[in-house]
């Protein structure tokens, strides 16, 4: 059975399949810009609407996915884009089997290669008409070729025959071959292991069975079923294997019996499957690296605490035990006076007897020492005596209240440092409270990746969605007012425009039914807003609504309409003094955000999260980030960091031109 460790780079089948897809899709069109987000991870996006991206070494497939592009581009990656910009992609082919992608791209009048090594630790080589390279992410010299600036490309020696070009004789090599089967087979043919034991696995051939003692039957066997591999490659089912407990274990572009017993997850094509694994594996290993990162640092200060537990039970301990002796040696004075005589007349001569005691001293003595007296050392100038049930060391060379206040001090000394331990802990698990604080924030600000939403057919225009729901659609520019009018305006809906010229026609689209007056005006506020007027600082302006069939591009006689001018025939409907404000506020859908533009009232039946904005001379720059800031501050704290993560561009859309204020009204 296959490894249950999950798959962590495209093998050769896979990315056969990747380049089968992306031909049709991608040969052809023009590279619009290419970015590096990591040391190791390249985004060529190709016009149009597609993002190829690349991890050298590991991966390669188009993906749906937003990824934080870095502000400003590294070295490497200008030097692509000077080259390659604007290019087109006129062949893509994966030779001879191996992990190897090249780019074939006509740009600037030249021809380029751009090659993606996908093994090992991975490399990105830009190569001129000649092969020659031009630059590398990484220049290596290695022992069968050199990746150098200037000189000849050279791909690198294949690890094995390509399996849809062997014939029968050439698996004879694997008899050559010393050791399993399994590890043999990929060294003959350019496989990886799982694809080494789905063919064994087909072929019924034991995996442990030495490769130079195949019979000729297995050696029929292998090599038929390395063709029927082969071949269900022109009949994919991409999908995903996934693992009991959910977790994902491998793409495949087809079904292997080795995981018959696990259930799938498919998909259309090849790079869908490969494009969620791959975010998602690599999402998972980025949030386990975390969660190590933090609870390794929560275990070093767990341990401290530890410590510093024991230690503040050692010193109570200590200081208790030490003020008990100093109070025994104080209700016992008389007993330990006599010892201590004892004890430093029996030093003078080494002897522990009462030869020199008086009669009534000796019988004194005796009586204390068979229940008092545990011994003496004379070298350090101590003896041991047991009180009330406490053993303890006293100094012969001391009187007794210096040996009790010696234990005083001793008690006093731990109880200071029990103040200090205590201290110590109370910052310990400060820290310790903190650090799992910060666990749980850094989770939670961990984001869960998120596909790039898909644009509806009315956000090429200006648009917002009136109070009662109604699909309010405004031009941009000339050629998109061309457009509205002519392709995205129906006999039933409502033509707006404002009182004053460098003003775009608003629709709203009635889908047969009847608009209120509100968004009538709100569809008026639309066409005001987005006039001339807003960077001329108006308050207000008149606007007129009529009906399409009044629209025509039909010009007097003699006269010429430019490009998104039209006429407007009969009686035109005004409304007076309309404000001009608009609002742009944030909403989620599923687990996105999406911003929002228009009328103030049209926003706030939409959501909470708006602010208003009003003719000023503040860049849209500027304000974009104003805005970004304020809307972060609006929503619940655990959504800040993702609205502070909002792409500027994407609220300077609904900004109208000219910039604004914030209205604080």
């Amino acid at each position: 059975m296959a490894s249950l460790k999950p798959k962590e780079s495209m093998s050769s089948f896979d990315l056969a399949a990747v380049v089968r897809e992306l031909r049709d899709i991608i040969v052809g069109c023009r590279i619009d810009n290419i970015y590096q987000t990591s040391p190791l991870t390249f985004l060529v996006a190709v016009h149009p609407k597609n993002t190829l991206l690349i991890e050298i070494g590991r991966r390669i497939h188009l993906t749906r996915y937003v990824t934080e592009k870095p502000k400003t581009p590294s070295h490497f990656c200008m030097l692509l884009r000077k080259h390659l910009r604007r290019g087109i992609i006129e062949e893509m082919e994966m030779p001879g089997f191996e992990r190897v992608i090249i780019l074939s791209v006509a740009s600037k009048g030249a021809s380029y290669k751009l090659v993606f090594e996908l093994f090992g630790k991975g490399n990105l080589i830009l190569l001129d008409s000649k092969d020659t390279i031009l630059y590398a992410s990484s220049y290596r010299k290695m022992r069968d070729r050199n990746l150098v600036r200037g000189e000849a490309f050279m791909l690198p020696p294949p690890r094995g025959q390509d399996p849809a070009r062997i014939s029968r004789q050439d698996l004879e090599a694997l008899k050559a071959i010393k050791g399993d089967v399994v590890r043999a087979l990929p060294r003959c043919l350019a496989i990886g292991g799982v694809y080494s034991e789905e063919i064994l696995n087909r072929a019924h051939v034991e995996k442990k069975t030495l490769a130079n003692g195949l019979e000729s039957n297995e050696l029929d066997r292998i090599y038929s079923e390395t063709k029927n591999l082969v071949s269900a490659m022109t009949t994919p089912k991409p999908h995903i294997v996934v693992h009991v407990d959910g977790r994902f274990l491998d793409v495949l572009p087809f079904p292997l019996t080795l995981y018959r017993d696990h259930s799938f997850k498919e998909y259309p094509t090849f790079n869908e499957a490969a494009d969620e694994y791959f975010t998602t594996s690599s999402f998972e290993t980025k949030k386990g690296d975390v969660q190590g990162q933090m609870l390794q640092k929560v275990d070093v200060q767990r341990r401290i605490l530890d410590q510093q537990r024991k230690s503040l039970t050692d010193f109570v301990q200590t200081s208790a035990e030490k003020q008990r002796i100093g109070d025994v040696i104080y209700s016992h004075v008389r007993e330990l006076e006599l010892l201590s005589r004892f004890a430093l007349e029996a030093s003078k001569t080494r002897k522990g007897d009462t030869e020199r005691f008086s009669d009534v001293k000796k019988r004194e003595f005796k009586t204390l020492s068979t229940h008092l007296l545990k011994s003496i050392d004379f070298e350090k100038g101590r003896y041991t005596v047991e009180l009330e049930g406490l053993p303890f060391d006293l100094s012969f060379r001391k009187s007794v209240y210096e040996n009790a206040s010696t234990y005083y001090g001793e008690a006093k000394k731990a109880q200071e440092k029990i103040d200090g331990v205590k201290e110590a802990i109370a910052q310990t698990e400060k820290k310790m409270k903190a650090l799992e604080k910060l666990e749980v924030q850094t989770e939670s600000e961990l984001e869960q990746p998120k596909r790039e939403r898909k644009r509806r057919w009315f956000e090429k225009f200006r648009w917002t969605h009136s109070h009662e729901g109604f699909l309010i659609i405004g031009g941009r520019d000339a050629s998109s007012n061309e457009l509205l009018i002519k392709k995205h305006t129906n006999p039933d809906d409502v033509v707006f425009h404002a009182d004053i010229p460098g003003a775009p026609f608003v629709v709203i689209k009635t889908e047969g039914k009847t608009p209120s007056k509100q968004t009538l005006d709100e569809a008026a506020q639309c066409a005001v807003s987005y006039s001339s007027a807003w960077k001329g600082g108006y308050a207000s302006l008149d606007a007129y609504w009529v009906t399409p069939k009044q629209v025509s591009k039909t010009a007097p006689a003699g006269e010429y309409l430019t490009r998104g001018a039209f006429m407007i025939h009969g009686r035109k409907n005004y409304l007076r003094n309309v404000p001009l404000r608009l609002s742009i506020g944030v909403l989620q859908i599923n687990d996105q955000w999406m911003i929002v533009g228009g009328p103030p009232s049209a926003i706030a039946s939409q959501t909470k999260y708006s602010v208003t904005l009003a003719p000023g001379r503040m860049k849209s720059g500027r304000l974009a980030k104003e805005l970004r800031l304020i809307l972060a501050n609006k929503v619940p704290i655990t959504l800040r960091p993702t609205l502070l993560k909002l792409p500027l561009e994407e609220l300077q859309r609904f900004i109208p031109a000219g910039g604004g204020v914030i209205d604080i009204r």
